[in-house]
């Protein structure tokens, strides 16, 4: 089969294989073993729905703080600003940052109330609409700045993306990538946002490099990111809990799988004695609630493990994104 990174045939051994319990669907995670990257098998972007059935309780805190990739962006030595398009721009953070800069700044993200956020804090160009339907409504339109933070691991055929990516880049026009580190430590790693249809790819440094020199880019910059604090600390009480969530749900499934259990959604755990139980038709105001107060408990609790954890992983280097910063040559 041919890897969508780098389109070469190959045979792919299969890591892993996941079950997405939400549209029933098996996947197999291969491994190219002539680019490095891993993949999906098969893959197929889900509906925007899939998102509020994958998290349920899940309700976003929008603000203007930039993340690490952000601000490794920003600390670029860029000679002009021109016109950015922001795919998967969210709340618009990065992009309000880059208008004060002097950028004419675009975005676009498949959340409505994102897409609402930016547009109250003055971000007008900014449009809840596909990837696709973008280009198919800006053809003709160039770019001197593309940014993808955190967006390519969601990207079904990530080469077809970054090449028309690519063609609406001017000459010398830059990219800017931040995806989660493939090498990361375990625990962060293969959780079940990591999996697809959530992610289709993962990353390491090396990849991501030869990936982009191969479609015609330049690299600039290439980074590994330091470990926040709260990063260890928030998915390490995440991980917990989606362990504790897998001992209830083989309660109501006779007979599956710790792995199984692991990925079956939280808005419908089971059924027992014929009655439907159900998380997500707990109100979701009472979850809030409820992992709010487990996590504050947690975390001072478990604040001395974490905070030693978070040390080592300081001191060995490391990482949980890696960033690339590079520039159109072809």
């Amino acid at each position: 089969m041919n890897c969508p990174v780098c389109l070469k045939d190959s045979t792919a051994e299969i890591l892993e294989t996941h079950t997405d319990y939400i549209n029933n669907q098996e996947y197999k995670m291969r491994l190219c073993e002539k680019c490095g990257a891993v993949f999906a098998d098969p893959a197929a972007a889900p509906a925007a729905e899939w998102y509020i059935k994958f998290s349920p309780a899940r309700r976003e805190k929008f603000n203007l703080r930039l993340n690490w990739g952000h601000r490794k962006y920003f600390e670029e030595d860029l000679s002009f600003t021109g016109k950015i398009l922001d795919v998967g721009c969210g709340c618009g953070n990065f992009l309000y940052k880059a208008q004060e800069s002097g950028y004419q700044a675009t975005g676009i993200d498949f959340d409505g109330r994102a897409v609402a956020f930016a547009n109250g804090i003055g971000l007008k160009d900014v449009s809840c609409i596909s990837f696709e339907e973008f280009r198919n409504k800006r053809a003709n339109e160039k770019f001197d700045s593309v940014v993808l933070f955190e967006f390519l691991e969601h990207v079904p055929d990530p080469n077809r993306f970054v090449a028309q990516i690519k063609d609406m880049l001017v000459q010398n026009g830059c990219l800017a990538v931040m995806v989660p580190n493939a090498d990361r430590p375990l625990c962060f790693r293969f959780q079940q946002y990591d999996y697809p249809p959530q992610h289709f790819t993962r990353w390491t440094l090396k990849t991501l490099k030869t990936f982009l020199g191969m479609l015609g880019f330049n690299i600039i910059t290439a980074k590994k990111g330091s470990m926040p604090y709260f990063y260890v600390n928030d998915n390490i009480f995440y991980f917990l809990v989606s362990k504790i969530l897998s001992v209830i749900k083989r309660c109501f499934y006779s007979g599956i799988s710790y792995k199984d259990a692991s990925s079956l959604p939280l808005d419908t755990i089971g059924e027992k004695s014929g009655k439907k139980v159900s998380i997500g038709s707990v109100p979701s105001r009472y979850r809030r609630i409820l992992v709010k107060i487990l996590k504050f408990f947690y975390s001072i609790i478990f604040f001395p493990i974490n905070f030693f954890i978070w040390m080592w992983f300081k001191i060995i280097g490391k990482s949980c994104y890696i960033y690339v910063f590079a520039r159109k040559i072809q």
